[in-house]
Protein backbone atom coordinates (compact mmCIF):
# COMPACT_ATOMS: atom_id res chain seq x y z
CA UNK A 1 0.00 0.00 0.00
CA UNK A 2 1.36 2.80 -0.78
CA UNK A 3 1.21 6.47 1.22
CA UNK A 4 1.24 10.30 0.18
CA UNK A 5 3.72 11.75 2.45
CA UNK A 6 4.51 15.00 0.97
CA UNK A 7 2.39 17.51 -1.68
CA UNK A 8 4.17 20.40 -2.99
CA UNK A 9 3.06 23.44 -4.92
CA UNK A 10 5.93 24.09 -7.76
CA UNK A 11 6.25 27.86 -9.17
CA UNK A 12 6.31 27.88 -12.92
CA UNK A 13 5.39 30.84 -13.86
CA UNK A 14 6.22 33.49 -11.00
CA UNK A 15 4.18 37.13 -11.41
CA UNK A 16 1.81 35.48 -14.52
CA UNK A 17 -1.73 34.86 -14.03
CA UNK A 18 -1.95 31.41 -14.44
CA UNK A 19 -5.44 31.51 -14.12
CA UNK A 20 -5.45 29.00 -11.27
CA UNK A 21 -2.53 26.19 -12.97
CA UNK A 22 0.14 24.61 -11.15
CA UNK A 23 2.29 22.15 -11.12
CA UNK A 24 2.46 19.84 -8.23
CA UNK A 25 4.80 16.92 -7.35
CA UNK A 26 3.70 14.31 -4.52
CA UNK A 27 6.15 11.82 -2.73
CA UNK A 28 4.81 8.52 -1.75
CA UNK A 29 5.95 5.84 0.51
CA UNK A 30 5.19 2.18 0.35
CA UNK A 31 5.06 -0.27 3.16
CA UNK A 32 8.48 -1.67 1.69
CA UNK A 33 9.34 2.29 2.50
CA UNK A 34 10.50 3.14 -1.45
CA UNK A 35 9.96 6.75 -2.24
CA UNK A 36 8.14 7.62 -5.25
CA UNK A 37 7.68 11.14 -6.34
CA UNK A 38 4.82 11.92 -8.48
CA UNK A 39 3.76 14.98 -10.87
CA UNK A 40 0.34 16.35 -11.24
CA UNK A 41 -0.69 19.61 -12.65
CA UNK A 42 -3.39 21.93 -10.11
CA UNK A 43 -6.33 23.67 -11.67
CA UNK A 44 -9.34 24.78 -9.37
CA UNK A 45 -12.56 22.29 -9.08
CA UNK A 46 -15.41 23.42 -11.54
CA UNK A 47 -18.93 22.85 -11.76
CA UNK A 48 -21.11 21.98 -15.24
CA UNK A 49 -24.53 22.95 -14.91
CA UNK A 50 -27.16 21.47 -17.42
CA UNK A 51 -30.41 23.91 -16.24
CA UNK A 52 -33.61 22.58 -17.96
CA UNK A 53 -36.86 25.41 -18.26
CA UNK A 54 -40.41 25.26 -16.84
CA UNK A 55 -40.80 24.45 -20.05
CA UNK A 56 -38.29 21.50 -20.23
CA UNK A 57 -36.18 22.90 -22.84
CA UNK A 58 -32.05 22.33 -22.41
CA UNK A 59 -30.92 25.93 -21.64
CA UNK A 60 -27.50 25.74 -24.34
CA UNK A 61 -24.95 28.13 -24.76
CA UNK A 62 -23.04 29.29 -28.12
CA UNK A 63 -19.79 31.04 -27.94
CA UNK A 64 -16.55 31.51 -29.91
CA UNK A 65 -13.54 29.66 -28.67
CA UNK A 66 -10.10 28.78 -29.67
CA UNK A 67 -10.20 25.35 -31.20
CA UNK A 68 -13.76 24.88 -31.37
CA UNK A 69 -14.59 27.69 -33.96
CA UNK A 70 -17.04 30.52 -33.45
CA UNK A 71 -20.13 28.56 -32.70
CA UNK A 72 -19.46 25.95 -30.17
CA UNK A 73 -22.28 24.89 -28.71
CA UNK A 74 -22.02 23.47 -24.96
CA UNK A 75 -23.40 23.64 -21.11
CA UNK A 76 -22.75 26.01 -18.18
CA UNK A 77 -19.02 25.73 -17.02
CA UNK A 78 -17.66 27.73 -13.96
CA UNK A 79 -14.63 27.64 -12.33
CA UNK A 80 -15.41 27.64 -8.37
CA UNK A 81 -14.69 30.34 -6.68
CA UNK A 82 -13.27 30.35 -2.87
CA UNK A 83 -10.77 28.43 -1.18
CA UNK A 84 -12.73 25.06 0.12
CA UNK A 85 -11.83 21.30 0.36
CA UNK A 86 -11.86 18.43 -1.81
CA UNK A 87 -14.74 17.56 -2.28
CA UNK A 88 -16.36 20.76 -1.78
CA UNK A 89 -19.43 21.10 0.74
CA UNK A 90 -22.49 20.24 -0.94
CA UNK A 91 -23.82 24.20 -0.35
CA UNK A 92 -21.11 25.17 -2.11
CA UNK A 93 -20.77 22.91 -5.20
CA UNK A 94 -25.00 24.28 -5.78
CA UNK A 95 -24.00 27.85 -4.84
CA UNK A 96 -21.37 27.91 -7.59
CA UNK A 97 -23.47 25.32 -10.20
CA UNK A 98 -26.25 28.75 -9.48
CA UNK A 99 -24.02 31.74 -9.79
CA UNK A 100 -22.71 29.97 -13.20
CA UNK A 101 -25.66 29.40 -13.94
CA UNK A 102 -26.97 33.14 -13.61
CA UNK A 103 -23.61 34.80 -15.13
CA UNK A 104 -23.62 32.80 -18.40
CA UNK A 105 -26.96 32.76 -19.46
CA UNK A 106 -29.17 34.56 -16.69
CA UNK A 107 -31.18 32.08 -15.98
CA UNK A 108 -31.77 30.81 -12.45
CA UNK A 109 -33.50 27.24 -11.53
CA UNK A 110 -35.75 26.25 -8.62
CA UNK A 111 -33.91 23.26 -7.96
CA UNK A 112 -30.46 22.14 -7.85
CA UNK A 113 -29.33 18.74 -7.57
CA UNK A 114 -25.53 17.30 -7.53
CA UNK A 115 -25.48 14.46 -10.14
CA UNK A 116 -22.22 12.87 -9.79
CA UNK A 117 -18.28 14.36 -8.86
CA UNK A 118 -15.32 13.23 -11.33
CA UNK A 119 -11.93 13.19 -11.52
CA UNK A 120 -10.95 15.26 -14.60
CA UNK A 121 -7.73 13.28 -15.15
CA UNK A 122 -7.21 10.72 -13.16
CA UNK A 123 -3.60 10.01 -11.68
CA UNK A 124 -2.54 13.41 -13.11
CA UNK A 125 -4.56 15.53 -11.45
CA UNK A 126 -6.85 16.28 -8.27
CA UNK A 127 -9.45 18.53 -9.82
CA UNK A 128 -12.90 17.61 -9.75
CA UNK A 129 -15.64 18.50 -12.17
CA UNK A 130 -18.83 18.59 -10.46
CA UNK A 131 -21.71 17.88 -12.68
CA UNK A 132 -25.17 19.92 -11.55
CA UNK A 133 -28.96 19.53 -12.77
CA UNK A 134 -30.57 22.94 -12.65
CA UNK A 135 -34.71 22.73 -13.07
CA UNK A 136 -37.44 24.73 -13.15
CA UNK A 137 -35.50 27.53 -15.04
CA UNK A 138 -36.64 31.03 -15.55
CA UNK A 139 -34.78 34.06 -17.33
CA UNK A 140 -34.13 36.15 -14.39
CA UNK A 141 -31.43 38.52 -16.08
CA UNK A 142 -29.49 39.24 -18.90
CA UNK A 143 -26.64 36.67 -20.42
CA UNK A 144 -23.08 37.40 -20.91
CA UNK A 145 -22.19 39.67 -23.74
CA UNK A 146 -19.83 37.21 -25.30
CA UNK A 147 -22.51 33.87 -25.00
CA UNK A 148 -25.93 33.54 -27.25
CA UNK A 149 -28.21 31.18 -24.78
CA UNK A 150 -29.82 28.69 -27.07
CA UNK A 151 -32.93 26.86 -25.78
CA UNK A 152 -33.26 23.38 -27.19
CA UNK A 153 -35.97 20.53 -26.82
CA UNK A 154 -33.30 17.70 -25.29
CA UNK A 155 -33.65 15.14 -28.36
CA UNK A 156 -32.45 17.95 -30.38
CA UNK A 157 -29.90 18.98 -27.93
CA UNK A 158 -28.59 15.39 -28.02
CA UNK A 159 -28.67 15.07 -31.76
CA UNK A 160 -26.60 18.16 -31.75
CA UNK A 161 -24.14 16.77 -29.68
CA UNK A 162 -23.92 13.36 -30.89
CA UNK A 163 -23.33 15.09 -34.49
CA UNK A 164 -20.88 17.51 -33.56
CA UNK A 165 -18.79 14.10 -31.41
CA UNK A 166 -19.09 12.04 -34.52
CA UNK A 167 -18.74 13.99 -37.42
CA UNK A 168 -15.13 14.25 -38.77
CA UNK A 169 -14.30 11.52 -35.68
CA UNK A 170 -10.10 12.63 -36.42
CA UNK A 171 -10.55 16.45 -35.38
CA UNK A 172 -10.06 17.29 -31.80
CA UNK A 173 -13.82 18.05 -30.18
CA UNK A 174 -13.83 20.30 -27.20
CA UNK A 175 -16.45 19.76 -24.53
CA UNK A 176 -16.28 16.51 -23.37
CA UNK A 177 -17.87 17.80 -19.35
CA UNK A 178 -21.35 18.45 -21.52
CA UNK A 179 -21.14 15.00 -22.91
CA UNK A 180 -20.88 13.35 -19.49
CA UNK A 181 -23.24 16.00 -17.88
CA UNK A 182 -25.84 15.50 -20.74
CA UNK A 183 -25.73 11.36 -19.93
CA UNK A 184 -25.69 11.73 -16.43
CA UNK A 185 -28.96 14.27 -16.25
CA UNK A 186 -31.04 12.87 -19.25
CA UNK A 187 -30.79 9.95 -17.31
CA UNK A 188 -31.66 11.52 -13.82
CA UNK A 189 -34.92 12.91 -15.73
CA UNK A 190 -36.06 9.34 -17.38
CA UNK A 191 -35.19 10.62 -21.08
CA UNK A 192 -32.34 7.68 -21.42
CA UNK A 193 -33.81 4.02 -22.38
CA UNK A 194 -31.86 1.50 -23.34
CA UNK A 195 -33.14 -0.90 -26.45
CA UNK A 196 -33.85 -4.07 -25.69
CA UNK A 197 -32.44 -6.57 -27.55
Amino acid sequence: MKKRIKRDLVPFAPGENTYGLGVVVETWRDDAGKIEKRWKYDLPDSVQVLGMTEGNEVIAIEESRGGTGPRYLHLVGETMEGDVSRPAPLEHILAEARRGLREETGYEGSHYMLLSSILENTGKSDRLIYFVLATGCRKLARCEAEIKVRLMAPRAFWGAMMAYFTTNRGAIHGGGNTLKLMALAYDALGLLTIKED
